[in-house]
């Protein structure tokens, strides 16, 4: 069993192989305490992280038999990439954008 103090690095190269391992290790804890974890993604194809469909819609589906938000939901709330193309992929406008949003 992983230290709660100790972070949970996963380092794949295709962002569905991240998110099932994430997830089967949640399920797999048994646990409802949340714990740190390090997403490391280096390999993006036409400036967007690679993924496999078929884990990712299954991952939903399961996500939604718990009443969870989909990966989608999660992951826009990590980073807002809507947002982010929104504003033609420009960090500025980004922040202006971000903190507009949630301070304004």
């Amino acid at each position: 069993m992983m230290n709660s103090n100790s972070p949970l690095i996963v380092e794949p190269t295709n962002l569905s192989y991240a998110w099932s391992q994430l997830f089967l290790r949640v399920i797999g804890s048994g646990s409802t305490k949340a714990s740190t974890v390090l997403l490391s993604l280096r390999d993006f194809r036409d400036g967007e992280a690679i993924e496999d469909l078929t884990i990712r819609e299954a991952l939903d589906d399961c996500l939604l038999a718990l009443s969870r938000p989909s990966v989608h939901t999660v992951a826009n709330t990590i980073f807002p990439i809507n947002l982010w193309k929104r504003v033609g992929c420009n960090r500025h406008e980004l922040y202006e954008k971000y903190l507009g949003n949630f301070l304004g």
